[in-house]
């Protein structure tokens, strides 16, 4: 189903899975730990987890499952809970794929603009971190460096286009890059929610208006780095220029995501401010799309989704 093909609000029906591709540092931890709060728990599918065996009974917030890494962990993914009932919810970095291995998939996903992601992934690989072999590297190298080598290189190239073409972590050679790309477009439009980490707040209420829930906002943050953010403007230009060679094809499906995103708010806005008429029922362009939610507004678009339950 294409993205404009979607009902809205995009209710799940009791045997539909809602499966959220996480891409690395793009908020889905927080967004997760949000999603969390609307399903059962044993209708979660556990999430892979490397600490697991680790967490204290206080952190159990929702079932985990220990895997050595993400391949084994995007093997291990199954449609059934140990009752035979479908899952609600899979949560994870999962590539695209992994859709195919349930009945009524319903996958939403975060993005992030390319080359704050990769500098996040940089800090975050500086940590220890059970799935991270390369942060070793990590914690030696400069950013310069480890963006060049050859043991990282295949590892974070174009990430979040090769997790949405459902080739990332997989067993199967890669397409070439206008495949790739193409891939990643298309299984992007079939989303029923597309976020931008920079508009995460924004997100909430626009994932809450289209799939017809209520807000789920007094939740912190997780797992947000402990460091300073690093402007990409600022770094040397040969940095620079590393970034923007490694994440060319992201930045091609980050402008297409951000046309995605432009539209759900358009949607979103002139159903909230014309007393609940359909989307697709309004005239004419508006333009909401291109502004910040002023304050004013935000508090009226939240006042109408907390009164929307069609």
């Amino acid at each position: 189903m294409s993205f404009n093909a979607l009902a809205i609000p995009h209710r799940l029906q009791p045997d539909d899975t809602l499966i959220f591709i996480h891409i690395p540092k793009t908020a889905g931890i927080s967004f997760s730990y949000r999603l969390y709060q609307y399903f059962e728990w044993e209708r979660i599918h556990p999430v892979p987890n490397p600490f697991v065996t680790r967490l204290r009974p206080s952190e159990g917030e929702h079932p985990a499952q220990y895997h050595p890494n993400l391949k084994a962990a995007l093997h291990a993914a199954t449609p059934n809970n140990p009752h035979g009932q479908p899952y609600q919810l899979v949560s994870g970095h999962y590539h695209f794929g992994v859709i195919a291995r349930f009945a009524r998939p319903v996958a939403i996903t975060f993005l992030r603009e390319p080359n704050s992601r990769l500098i996040s992934n940089y800090h975050q690989a500086k940590k220890a971190d059970d799935w991270n072999p390369f942060s070793e590297l990590a914690q030696r190298l400069s950013l310069h460096d480890w963006l060049h080598h050859p043991q990282i290189q295949p590892h974070i190239k174009n990430l979040q286009t090769r997790q949405l073409a459902g080739t990332l972590w997989g067993d199967d050679p890669e397409p070439d890059d206008a495949t790739l790309l193409a891939q990643a477009k298309a299984n992007l439009a079939r989303c029923a929610f597309v976020g931008l980490q920079e508009r995460f707040e924004d997100g909430l209420l626009v994932f809450a208006y289209r799939m017809g829930w209520p807000l789920v906002t007094d939740l912190p943050k997780r797992n947000v780095g402990d460091f300073a953010p690093t402007v990409p403007s600022t770094l040397p230009q040969a940095t620079q220029a590393a970034l923007q060679a490694l994440n060319a094809l992201d930045f091609e499906l980050y402008s297409y995501a951000t046309l995605l995103w432009n539209q759900q708010v358009t949607d979103l806005l002139e159903h909230a401010l014309t007393g609940g008429v359909s989307p697709q029922a309004a005239q004419g362009s508006t333009g909401y799309a291109k502004r910040i939610f002023e304050p004013r507004l935000r508090q009226h678009v939240i006042r109408f989704i907390q009164s929307y339950h069609p």
